[in-house]
């Protein structure tokens, strides 16, 4: 695996299968919206931060799987 897409698995776990079964004007449309929310956070949707959490989440239970 290149290290960018390890990189990007590692800080949002399951990443990759979002971007490999999401079709590509999806993934386009979503980039556009997060830009223009990371310039005004009036624009954050809450599909944003439903992502945000699962993604948060992901990353606590594979570090607790881990550790055990």
């Amino acid at each position: 695996m290149r290290p960018a897409l390890r990189a990007l698995a590692e800080e949002f776990p399951s990443a990759l299968r979002e971007i490999d079964r999401a079709p590509m004007s999806l993934l386009v449309e979503r980039l556009a919206r997060v830009e223009a929310a990371a310039v005004d956070a009036a624009r954050v949707e809450p599909w944003m931060e439903w992502f945000a959490a699962y993604h948060s989440l992901m990353a606590a239970t594979l570090a607790t799987r881990r550790a055990l």
